[in-house]
């Protein structure tokens, strides 16, 4: 049986869906462990009532992440677009998740901005929220939609 250290290597990088997958893992392993130690009841209740209402808490914030779709309408650098949403016809500034691209004034700026050019400009997407950066700013995955 893997040991608590297993798991929070594993979930100290996820979010969403997959941290809550995982979640539900170790309550199982936490929950074997306690019935295999054979802890008191007085103490087993509450510590499987916590967990379960944390993965409760867990799969809410997980279900709403935020999704437009729409249509790239400027590149700013390597690593932003500017996308015009559908419903509404608001600009949105996207930044790539997990994408460290060069600005468009430092070496190969210039590359890496026609790149993403050449990917999504004036193409419809689909773009869901995933993170915060370091900096506080929002980070999203962008999906190409069939066309």
């Amino acid at each position: 049986m893997p040991n608590i250290e297993y798991f929070v290597k594993r979930v100290s990088f996820l979010s969403g869906k997959e941290l809550f997958n995982k979640y539900k893992i170790l309550l199982d392993f936490i929950i074997q462990w306690v019935v295999k130690n054979l802890m008191p009841k007085h103490i087993l209740i509450p510590i499987i009532i916590t967990l379960l209402l944390t993965a409760a808490v867990i799969a809410a914030a997980t279900s709403h992440a935020q999704s437009i779709t729409g249509k790239v309408t400027g590149i700013a650098d390597g690593e932003t677009i500017i996308a015009l949403r559908q419903n509404d016809r608001t600009q949105h500034k996207i930044r790539f998740y997990g994408i460290d691209g060069p600005e468009s004034h430092q070496d190969f700026g210039t590359r890496a901005k026609q790149f993403v050019s050449d990917l999504v400009f004036k193409k419809d997407v689909r773009v869901v929220q995933k993170d915060k950066e370091r900096y506080g700013r929002v980070v999203d995955i962008v999906y190409l939609e069939d066309t």
